[in-house]
């Protein structure tokens, strides 16, 4: 996973790969001792033609001072063709500043579906326990389109030893965790803070810090994020909100959500809207040895190796209604522009050492052929970027 900032700037990219096929798209790139978020080099006849990108992901409209600046910076690094990009707009006077200096100002704006979907043209995975009839279509359908809940934000254990840890806030990990991770009492953690969370509504948009007393021994699923030991106190942060309440034949990963973006001209208002899912965000080839990821739902591959139009690829590390899903499959290379490469070290050393016991034989032999799968809890909610 990456930083939102990082993530806009990669779509900002990725829209020009789509929209400027000819052009040689590269984001994050220096011209002397200028970054630039975004850098679009292009071959018009004889000419070379540099078209340098700003992306802002702020809160708040771009300012004049802001403009000023970008202004300075693509004069003093050549750029033939400077464009602005913001996710929250910009304030009149920053309009009338890059309208001047001949700046093109777009605004990128990010929306999921209202419901989590399968899309037809993926792989996917359908489960069924006992005498459950046989699964045709999903059908997910909003029972409440204005639910005042409480949503947690955060969850850190504090150990008896005086120690803490705190379970990872991306959504589908942290529904991993708090189901898994089960206290001699045969409790999960979110068994104990159930009623803590939903007790009294936070007043909306609003958080309010919690704590629940423990004193048991906690064995989680793994050490990557939590360790064994006894558990003192489990303090949440939470958040009061007014959301939807779907109802489905099945049970769903909510993080499953279709994200589309838009693309518009603020000075003519002219636009685009295609599917997050169908940018090349990614690199044209697939690389031995290297961890990618996608999103909806968050997902961790590595590539083994690759031998023509074709990558041996892991799927290391995906949760998904609480359970841990690993896999082994052929992609064709083509495809490797739908995957973003992982760098936060961190990240890296967990995954390689989730993909060494995938390849352990002895691991696979003492894998249970199916585990349980958990619905998630109406306090849990995908995150938007």
């Amino acid at each position: 996973m990456i930083s939102e900032d990082r993530y806009i700037e990669i779509l900002a990219a990725a829209i020009q790969r789509s929209t400027i096929p000819e052009a040689d798209v590269q984001w994050n790139v220096k011209i002397g001792n200028r970054q630039f978020d975004v850098l679009a080099k292009l071959k018009v006849g004889l000419h070379s033609v540099l078209i340098g990108y700003e992306v802002k992901n702020k809160s708040r409209p771009i300012s004049v001072e802001a403009m000023d600046a970008f202004v300075t910076k693509a004069r003093d690094a050549g750029i033939n063709k400077p464009i602005f990009v913001s996710r929250s707009g910009f304030q009149s006077g920053a309009i009338s500043v890059g309208k001047n200096h001949g700046i093109d100002l777009f605004r990128l704006d990010l929306s999921a579906d209202d419901l989590p979907s399968v899309d037809a043209g993926s792989a996917h995975v359908i489960i069924t326990q006992g005498k459950a009839p046989p699964f045709k279509d999903l059908e997910v359908r909003v029972v409440d389109t204005d639910r005042r809940m409480n949503v947690v934000e955060t969850v850190k254990l504090a150990y008896s030893d005086g120690s803490s840890s705190a379970l990872p806030d991306e959504p589908s990990q942290l529904n991993y965790y708090l189901e898994r991770s089960l206290f001699s009492s045969g409790q999960s953690i979110g068994d104990l803070i159930d009623k803590t969370v939903s007790s009294e509504l936070v007043p909306l948009d609003q958080i309010a810090t919690r704590s629940v007393s423990v004193g048991d021994e906690l064995h989680p699923p793994d050490d990557y994020f939590l360790k064994k030991g006894t558990v003192k106190e489990i303090i949440i942060t939470v958040k009061g909100i007014s959301g939807k309440l779907i109802e489905s034949n099945s049970l769903i990963e909510p993080s499953v959500t279709k994200e589309t973006v838009k693309y518009t001209n603020v000075i003519d208002g002219s636009s685009i809207e295609v599917p997050a899912k169908s940018l090349p965000v990614g690199d044209s080839y697939f690389k031995a040895g290297v961890f990618y990821f996608a999103y909806s739902p968050l997902r961790y591959f590595y590539c083994d190796q690759v031998s023509g139009d074709d990558a041996v690829m892991y799927l290391v590390e995906s949760f998904q209604s609480a359970t841990l899903f690993q896999a082994e499959f052929i992609q064709r290379n083509q495809y490797s522009r739908f995957y973003i490469e992982v760098t936060d070290k961190r990240i890296i050393s967990r995954l390689q050492d989730r993909l060494k016991k995938m390849k352990s034989p002895q691991e696979n032999l003492s894998k249970p052929k199916q585990l349980p799968v958990f619905p998630t809890r109406e306090y849990l909610r995908p995150r938007s970027r």
